[in-house]
């Protein structure tokens, strides 16, 4: 097991690819089902947890957002399990992360009338500039910084795919929430600057 499951962050690790690796189970027999399939399915679920937000059923749509993460994760598993990882596949489980977690953030904004437009550019805005920056507790960027830095920018820990999963979940239900993830995005964007201008780079 340890084998396909790729440490990213605790919850992560610990819970959704936990479910995931019991749908790999299911599924590896399956010659037709390929990774990027996988991926798209879990583009698909987080389509209609957008939708379902709109449509006001919010229980069906929290679950179809964890569904879609455990897809996410899922999808990792069976490529490294049948050998087919690509930078195509990594690319388009990319952009599908990126579209599922802003079109969910975009139908809680219409859901809830938070949609002064100026806040909802800004939180997208910051949302794409700091997508290199997700998996920094994984990286030499993160080791190159000194203690006091780390107690610093240990916040960006919880802007990880599986936290941002949570935080969007809470969101459905608790929109006012969403003020403390825009206050990590921002801690996000001081940090990508922080290490543009001390040249802790990648």
């Amino acid at each position: 097991m340890k084998n396909f499951i790729k440490y990213t962050d605790f919850l992560a690790f610990y819970f959704y690819q936990k479910i995931a690796y019991i749908f790999l189970l299911l599924i590896k027999k399956y010659s037709f089902v390929t990774p990027n399939k996988i991926t798209f399915l879990a583009l698909v679920f987080g389509v209609f947890s957008a939708y379902f937000i709109i449509a006001d059923k919010l229980f069906l749509a929290f679950c179809l957002l964890q569904l879609s993460f455990v897809f996410d994760c899922l999808d990792g598993q069976l490529a490294r399990y049948k050998n087919m990882s690509s930078e195509l596949g990594m690319w388009f489980d990319n952009i599908v992360d990126r579209i599922v977690e802003n079109i969910v953030l975009i139908a809680i904004v219409f859901k809830y009338n938070m949609f002064e437009i100026g806040i909802v550019t800004v939180f997208i805005n910051m949302f794409y500039s700091y997508i290199s920056d997700l998996e920094i507790y994984q990286n030499i960027q993160y080791k190159k910084l000194n203690k006091i830095e780390k107690i610093i920018f240990s916040p960006i820990y919880f802007l990880n795919r599986s936290y941002i999963t949570v935080f969007l979940s809470l969101i459905i239900f608790f929109p006012s929430f969403i003020k403390i993830v825009l206050s990590l995005y921002i801690y996000g964007i001081i940090f990508k600057i922080y290490r543009k201008l001390n040249g802790i780079v990648k």
